[in-house]
């Protein structure tokens, strides 16, 4: 058995930069991080999380994700990508939480 089944990647965003004239541009191109091995764990009984979100209340999540420590930090709102082992998109998922444990972190969206 496989301790870490998946491949998650997430979107880095693109850095913008100032031009000669002091103008900020920002680049439009985005690309996708090296494949991390992780187990994405499906939310199979409708657990809810309690999140800052428009309303203030709470929000069911899909998927609680489970992975390595890494040095990303992963914030509200990034995108994630559960990946086959083609580099196919399984699924596009919002992080809603982000925790780092001593040996682990977790992440649900």
């Amino acid at each position: 058995m496989r301790f870490r089944p998946h491949i998650l990647r997430y979107l880095i965003k693109a850095q913008g930069y100032y031009d000669e004239n002091g103008n900020f541009v920002s680049e439009e191109a985005a690309s996708m991080s090296e494949p991390i091995p992780c187990r994405w764990i499906p939310n199979g009984s409708g657990s809810t999380l309690s999140l800052p979100d428009e309303n203030g209340g709470v929000q069911v999540y899909s998927y609680q994700i489970v992975l390595d420590l890494q040095t990303h930090d992963f914030q509200y709102g990034d995108i994630i990508c559960w990946v086959d082992v083609n580099g196919e998109i399984l699924e596009r998922k919002k992080v809603l939480k982000h925790h780092r444990y001593q040996l682990y972190e977790q992440i649900w969206v």
